[in-house]
């Protein structure tokens, strides 16, 4: 297989299971048998063949052709949601993700907090108030960091951990430290860097 075509398998094994989902009724929409013989009919014929190589991926498919539609579908649009989030950080796809979801898009403050855990070697940062207003502290780099938007840094901080870019943890005061995460590292890894 080819690298793009292998680039692209997940993306397009979800979306024709969606597909598949929405174009059938609650029983018929389950039978693993009928979802190949649709890719198959869909001219999917490679992928057919790699799902039926592949144990684990034909299991996993068995599981998500038995989740109730309605189910199904919400899976999807948190799918969609994680996806729009992470390529309107990757260069060439900003515009893209931000017209067909427009409220998932990675603002610039929270690309560039995640910017500033790689440029300080950070892995934790402590959250701290102060009249300057929310900076972020690097408790095993260096620096800190200070949001230039504190209006809105508690809605880029929700979207980076929904989308697992970093997470949160308390220290014995109660303080807030958010740690950062390998999804997050390859992200800005793609990124274009601030200017």
């Amino acid at each position: 297989m080819d690298p793009l075509s292998a680039a692209g398998t997940l993306a397009t094994l979800v979306g024709l299971m969606g597909q598949y989902k929405s174009s059938r009724d609650a029983a018929s929409g389950k039978d693993f048998d009928a979802f190949l013989t649709w890719l198959i009919q869909s001219g999917q014929d490679d992928l057919k063949l790699a799902i039926e190589a592949n144990h684990s991926t034909s299991v996993s498919i068995k599981a998500l052709l038995n989740v109730q539609r309605a189910d199904f579908i919400e899976r999807l649009a948190r799918i969609e949601t994680a996806l729009a989030g992470y390529t309107s950080a990757v260069e060439g796809f900003e515009a893209l993700a931000a017209s067909t979801n427009p409220d998932s898009a990675l603002s610039e403050q929270a690309l560039d907090l995640l910017r500033f855990y790689e440029s300080s070697g950070s892995g934790k940062l402590l959250e701290t108030h102060s009249l300057q207003g929310t900076t972020f502290h690097s408790l095993d780099g260096h620096g800190g960091w200070l949001a230039d938007e504190g209006q809105f840094i508690e809605d880029d901080l929700n979207q980076l951990l929904a989308l697992g870019l970093i997470k949160l943890t308390h220290n014995g005061r109660g303080e807030r430290i958010f740690h950062y995460t390998r999804r997050a590292a390859a992200l800005i890894a793609g990124t274009t860097p601030a200017v």
